[in-house]
């Protein structure tokens, strides 16, 4: 889906590959967290699990908000910075708009030139910098860290807001967007330039610039055609009242209705040659004319308007000038023209080679139309572009911030919508398609919907936190009650479904529910909550669950040392080597373990209960300066799933941490043996789901891998649920995941460390 493309982060430092080996060496950008879900490997195809490398950004982002923070000195400019004014600005952002090229400039001397434009004098310009990418990085870094100056977008959830938030913010926001554009094009010409400084405040203001240069077009527009912008509207509604006049005849009403209409919008091409058709109708050739030359003026392409041409000076015997409009016309149409275009033309042809044949000048009625064309002539040399900086200065001037990707934006939000079986889809499409119109007619937005629209998002947890807030901004009759999100983690509750962010426990529980799909981060639609609440954002309370560490130090993912039973392979300290040797190399030892047999329970989900717990203490204190809705966003709930297992009485899950899922990829080659005395450890800690309840940790944990059997009708989600209640992330082997012996090994100590394999299939 080309238009939900905003969830995931591009690359902006893609260096070579090594000359001696197949892989790719790390770049500054690598070393920087971004946010997991935005990166491309990281969700699975199975809806609520990751991919191994996915499982490794987890890893990564647990330590970044729970590890041991290290001291990270980074080099922060100075110095005078350039007064640069706003023409100056929008002239740039133009500039980088309309280059095709990824050449820098003419000349370096002209790319340090532009450096020194933007950037401020001093360091940047000096004999042969613009050929130094070290230099020019370390340069664009310094200067991109000014906190003070440029914002930090990663920690805020409207790009636009800080734009609009007071009356130099869009000036530093523009300036901040060009400095970005132009560290791009460089990182493109320098891909294995390495420098200090690459933080995460350049790596957002890189994406937030290059969304701006693509979806986001400035227009200035004089005091008097905003005006007239304005009244559109109204002009329109006494067009089409002149329209219904032509209808019945009624030509003088229709003339009124549509000189009423150019009186508020002077120019308009529709309304001057619907006007020249009445006219025209009247036998009032010489006013028909008059208007349709106006409108072929006012738009050269309007084919009508050239037919309506046509037809005048035909009446009035120019038949050359008639022949001549209507061959504009059929160009103008692009599609050959139409028949009534074609008819004009010939007729009009056969007319003046007929009159060449007898008279030889031209009549007044020719006359008066080619003083009119040279009088066109004359203006369209007066309104010839000014300087660069002259066009864009705002002097008698409005800036106007238009979209350039609205119709893809709305798209891509209906689109999400209909994957989601979004109960309000009609109401929605109806908003969602005239957004655009209202807001460009005077319509004030909410900031989430303007970002949507704009196409101005953050990747990841932005991205799927925006995406639903224009959905029910979207959608009228939830908008006031359900509001936006406080919080990037909240799930959304209705009366008859809800929807869960893909990395909270709901969303990684639910996700193996028939009939739920994954997109943009959400996970939906699911089963309502037993007893709400509803029509409103949920925050669901857990805790995360630490990675595997080592010395409690470091992360440790995988590694050469054994996991449980795998010492029975090894040669033994009283056993003969030769022995062990003819053992090992003997092919019928080696077999495939037999995967867990597929059981018949039905477990079915019978209720999602929510638990709402106190009010944090910090927030007691200051809950008498709080409204109620201010409360009530903070609020925080313990959710609980109630499973029905064949006939037995209901069990319930309590989710109290928030579990990791892994599917492996499938196996190369076919399925993997193993030797015959590592067979045991496949078989002896195997559980059934309707076992897992009542199963004590001394007797799954130090027991090698735990193998829960969920081949049952619902086991998985049960599965699932026991994780989250006992704080075990795990690997979910599903079919075209990898056989049996890998997807043990992917768990076992020797590769991610969960311990915990859920056998689905």
């Amino acid at each position: 889906m080309p238009n939900l493309d905003l969830y995931r982060k591009k690359k902006y430092i893609t260096k070579s590959r090594s000359r001696d080996y197949d892989y790719e060496y790390p770049t500054d950008e690598d070393y920087v967290y971004f946010d997991a879900e935005a990166d491309p490997r990281y969700d699975n195809m199975r809806p609520g699990t990751v991919t191994i490398e996915g499982y490794g950004l987890d890893c990564w982002e647990y330590e970044e908000l729970h590890g041991k923070s290290y001291d990270k000195t980074i080099f922060v400019g100075t110095g005078p910075l350039p007064n640069l004014p706003a023409k100056k600005l929008l002239r740039r952002i133009d500039e980088l708009q309309k280059m095709t090229s990824k050449s820098l400039g003419w000349s370096p001397k002209q790319d340090e030139e532009d450096l020194a434009e933007f950037a401020g004098p001093g360091e940047w310009y000096f004999d042969g910098y613009s050929k130094d990418g070290y230099r020019i990085f370390s340069s664009f870094y310094s200067l991109l860290n000014r906190r003070s100056i440029f914002t930090e977008w990663f920690r805020t959830s409207s790009i636009s807001l800080s734009m609009h938030k007071d009356t130099n913010g869009i000036w530093n926001f523009l300036w901040q967007i060009i400095l970005g554009r132009e560290l791009a094009r460089r990182l493109e010409r320098f891909p294995d330039a390495s420098v200090s400084g690459f933080t995460l405040h350049i790596l957002s203001t890189l994406i937030v610039s290059e969304l701006w240069i693509n979806n986001v077009k400035f227009v200035l527009v004089k005091a008097k055609e905003e005006k007239e912008e304005e009244t559109k509207e109204a002009a329109d509604a006494l067009k089409e009242k002149g329209n219904e006049a032509l209808k019945t005849k009624d030509f003088e009403t229709a003339i009124e209705h549509y000189t009423d209409a150019l009186d508020l919008v002077p120019k308009d091409p529709v309304y001057l040659s619907n006007r020249a058709a009445a006219y025209f109708s009247l036998h009032e050739y010489e006013k028909a004319r008059k208007d349709a030359q106006a409108c072929v003026d006012a738009n050269p392409s309007y084919s009508k308007g050239w037919g309506r041409l046509g037809a005048a000076k035909f009446e009035l015997g120019d038949y050359q000038g008639s022949m001549e409009a209507y061959k504009k016309g059929i160009e103008a149409d692009g599609k050959g023209g139409s028949a009534i275009l074609k008819q004009g033309y010939e007729d009009a042809k056969r007319k003046y080679e007929s009159w060449k044949k007898v008279e030889h000048i031209d009549t007044p009625e020719v006359e008066k139309s080619k003083a009119a064309e040279q009088a066109k002539k004359a203006k369209d040399k007066d309104d010839e572009p000014k300087p660069w900086d002259e066009a864009w200065s705002l002097k008698g001037k409005t800036l106007q911030i238009h979209s350039l990707v609205h119709e893809r934006q709305v798209e891509g939000l209906l689109r999400f919508a209909e994957t989601m079986r979004w109960p309000y889809m009609n109401e929605t499409r109806d908003y969602a398609e005239d957004v655009y119109g209202n807001l460009r007619g005077g319509t004030t937005i909410p900031i989430d919907l303007y970002d949507w629209i704009f196409g101005v998002v953050l990747p990841g947890k932005w991205m799927a936190y925006k995406i639903v807030a224009a959905l029910v901004l979207c959608t009228p009759s939830l908008t006031k009650e359900v509001g936006t999100a406080k919080y990037y983690e909240m799930g959304l509750s209705l009366q008859k479904q809800t929807y869960w962010r893909s990395r909270t426990v709901l969303g990684r529980v639910l996700g193996c529910l028939p009939g739920v799909k994954f997109l943009c981060g959400w996970i939906g639609p699911c089963p309502p909550l037993t007893d709400g609440p509803y029509r409103k954002f949920i925050r669901i309370k857990t805790r995360k669950i630490a990675p595997p560490k080592q010395n409690d130090r470091t992360i440790r993912i995988g590694g050469p040392g054994p996991d449980e039973g795998e010492e029975s392979i090894r040669i033994q300290p009283d056993e003969d080597i030769q022995r062990w040797m003819s053992e090992i190399k003997d092919d019928s030892r080696w077999s495939n373990p037999e995967s867990p047999v597929r059981q018949m329970t039905t477990c079915t989900l019978e209720s999602i209960r929510l638990k709402k717990l106190p009010l944090d203490a910090s927030l007691v204190a200051n809950q008498g300066e709080m409204s109620e809705a201010e409360i009530e966003e903070e609020a925080q709930y313990r959710a609980s799933l109630v499973f029905k297992i064949d006939n037995e009485e209901p069990v319930t899950y309590t989710l109290y941490t928030t579990p990791v899922f892994v599917t492996p990829p499938s196996c190369t080659g076919g399925l993997h043996q193993v030797h015959v005395r590592e067979l045991p450890k496949f078989q002896r800690n195997v559980w059934n789901v309707e076992d897992l309840k009542a199963a004590e940790p001394t007797e799954y944990e130090d027991n090698g891998v735990m193998i829960i059997n969920a081949t049952g009708k619902g086991a998985e989600t049960v599965a699932r649920a026991w994780c989250s209640e006992r704080g075990k992330s795990a690997v979910v082997r599903a079919t075209g995941s990898a056989c049996f012996s890998c997807a043990y090994h992917v768990a076992s100590g020797k590769g991610l460390g969960t311990n915990v394999l859920i056998w689905v299939s």
